[in-house]
């Protein structure tokens, strides 16, 4: 597994009809733009990917064109992780 680099504005919702499940983060203080295709369990998947990010950068899990939920570790609370649903 390996991440891919989103383009410069592209929009996740785009990229998940080519990429099935995914995670990604947009452009932001903490890094470029990526996605992840996710495997199998993808919350485990995705979780396990995650915790090697910035704490307080926040990734979308996307399936089917749709935003699932929101992830990231808290920034202030070492080892919380910080779920909340798609709005």
């Amino acid at each position: 597994m390996r991440w891919l680099p989103l383009g410069a504005g592209e929009d996740p919702r785009t990229a998940s009809s080519a990429l099935g499940d995914h995670l990604c983060y947009n452009q932001d203080d903490f890094g470029p733009a990526k996605s992840l295709p996710l495997i199998g369990d993808f919350s485990a998947a995705a979780l396990a990917l995650a915790q090697h990010e910035s704490p307080g950068r926040t990734g979308e899990i996307w399936r089917d064109g749709r935003k699932v939920c929101q992830i990231r570790l808290s920034a202030d609370i070492h080892g919380l992780w910080i779920i909340e649903p798609a709005r």
